[in-house]
């Protein structure tokens, strides 16, 4: 990871998370161990139908056996409230020692509000993210104030939610998406296990990639851009562009599914520090309006964003442009690098079994002018590293439909 030959004279900061990450073929053998070292005898799972039904509980089951004293399965697309006061209740029901995820993003981020509803002495609304307006410049939480340690499982290489302190759950009432940012919403460790992710179908492998990649990128034309997040976006997008092809087409690849693993965690943490901006800000704003996964809508924007704002990455865009195996580094303009790079993207996309239009995903056209006035009420959109009016994310949505 080359670091930027410039830093910003105004300086920086950079948050590491606490997260403890074990990583490897075959680590999800370890919970018992590692149960143990964070004081719990007994767990309480979160997870989709899917998940709990096929070969990734199964595993879970076979090493912690009766460890298990629950299991919620009633994950709703993109994390939706409903139904989470009584999921709560009954983690709380069981007595469980620590709660662990085993899933996506949705999955993950629930058990984060699950734990928050628990942990909380504030109301809830107090963690809540505003609109318009960043990231909450609300205090951290005393670490100790968190109800049950959580382990988190991801069985998808994309949210990267297993070290972050953001959680995203759908308002399904309000149709859109609540963002959560706290310390105490960080899991204590994720287990990254390749063959957790084997199991994970083409479709979702792509759309969960798409969407580390997308962070990736975004992270390095930040108006919040820094080196350290740099660094780790370059890196990021360099296992993410090996190992979510090769995933996508040969499953049982290990290594490629522990390259995209990898890569979409180093993507959480550039993220966190630098922040994301029009993609997910849009993406946000129309996936709370058609519950759509996250992936979908970053397949479909990340290409004509990063043509318009990536000259904003500076001295990173060449090495951005490296990590995707182009030779960019001798083209001095960054607004060619920059098209260079999304064409590149475009091309690593139209491979993946992925939608590549609003329409193909049923987003009316007549809805785009609504979603471009929601979009531009999103925090992160304020991490451009330009002002992009209401008027262009509507003619972008209109050159995505």
């Amino acid at each position: 990871m080359t670091p930027p030959d410039t830093v910003d004279p105004a300086g920086f900061e950079h948050t590491h998370p606490r997260t403890r990450i074990v990583a490897g073929t075959g680590t999800h053998r370890r919970l018992p161990e590692l149960l143990a070292e964070l004081s719990a005898r007994s767990v309480f799972v979160v997870c989709s139908r899917t998940v709990a039904a096929g070969p990734q509980l199964a595993a879970v089951r076979e090493v912690l056996g009766g460890a298990i004293v629950g299991v919620f399965d009633g994950i709703r697309p993109q994390a939706g409230m409903t139904s989470l006061a009584d999921a709560a209740q009954r983690l709380a029901d069981a007595r469980a020692g620590a709660v662990l995820s085993l899933g996506g993003g949705a999955t993950i981020d629930t058990a984060k509000y699950l734990i928050l509803l628990l942990s909380r002495q504030d109301p809830v609304e107090d963690y809540q993210v505003p609109k318009g307006r960043g990231r909450g410049a609300r205090p951290a939480r005393a670490l100790a104030e968190t109800s049950h340690p959580h382990i988190a499982i991801p069985t998808t290489a994309g949210s990267s939610s297993e070290i972050m302190p953001w959680a995203g759950i759908r308002d399904e009432a309000h149709a859109e998406k609540v963002l959560f940012c706290d310390r105490l919403l960080e899991p204590d460790l994720a287990v990254l296990d390749p063959l957790l992710v084997v199991p994970t179908g083409p479709e979702l492998t792509a759309t969960s990639g798409v969407t580390a990649i997308a962070r990736a990128v975004e992270t390095a034309y930040s108006r919040q851009r820094q080196p350290v997040a740099d660094a780790y976006a370059v890196a990021a997008l360099r296992l993410l562009a090996a190992g979510v092809p090769r995933s996508i087409v040969a499953p049982d690849d290990l290594e490629a599914r522990g390259q995209a693993q990898v890569g979409a965690m180093l993507s959480g943490i550039a993220a966190h520090n630098a922040m994301v901006s029009v993609v997910h800000a849009v993406g946000h704003a129309v996936g709370g309006r058609y519950a759509l996964q996250h992936g979908i809508a970053h397949r479909i924007l990340l290409p004509p964003v990063a043509a318009r704002l990536l000259p904003a990455a500076g001295d990173t865009l060449p090495r951005l442009a490296a990590s995707l195996d182009l030779p960019a580094a001798q083209v001095l303009d960054p607004a060619v690098v920059a098209g260079q790079v999304a064409g590149r993207l475009a091309e690593l996309f139209d491979a993946m079994p992925v939608p590549a239009r609003l329409r193909e995903v049923g987003v009316a056209r007549s809805h785009l002018p609504e979603l471009a006035r929601a979009a531009t009420t999103e925090p992160m959109l304020a991490y451009s590293p330009r002002e992009v009016p209401t008027a262009e994310i509507e003619q972008l949505l209109e050159s995505c439909w």
